[in-house]
């Protein structure tokens, strides 16, 4: 199992699962399902996922092996997406308005995930992939539409 460690850096106003997301390119359910295993340590003792951290503090993660399955599967959907750019690394797509990106409470299967998904497309996660590797950017909003070109 790999490790990464964090020396905190910034001011004591985020939360633990939310630094966790933007540092390794994970949603925060996979960066809260860390937390909840017991995957983020602080001088050996858990975190929690609220917990505000404190600059300075070193933040421990035993990130899964790469063989380890992803939790869940995305049921795959159909949707026509105008895509300005793709090759086998990166695709650049102009989303519509109304079009949520990862899957959770209301929409498990009507996102820009599975719309991906339903079109063939390989999705790197925590799971096939280091952090560098692999990144949605920028992470739009359901109301956000449009491409930053």
């Amino acid at each position: 199992m790999a490790a990464v460690t964090f020396c905190i850096a910034v001011p004591q106003t985020e939360r633990l699962d939310r630094f966790l997301a933007d540092q390794l390119a994970l949603s925060r359910t996979v960066a809260a399902r860390l937390i909840a295993d017991k995957r983020v340590t602080t001088a050996g003792r858990p975190l929690r996922a609220s917990v505000q951290l404190e600059r300075g503090a070193l933040v421990s993660v035993e990130l899964p092996p790469p063989d380890e399955p992803p939790p869940r599967s995305y049921a795959p959907a159909h949707r026509d997406l105008t895509f300005v750019y793709e090759d086998a690394h990166l695709a650049v797509l102009d989303k519509p308005a109304g079009l949520v990106v990862h899957p959770g409470p209301g929409h498990w299967d009507d996102t820009l995930v599975n719309v991906l998904v339903g079109r063939g497309t390989a999705l790197c996660t925590a799971w096939t992939a280091t952090p560098r590797d692999c990144s949605w950017w920028p992470r739009p909003t359901r109301r956000t539409a449009g491409w930053p070109g």
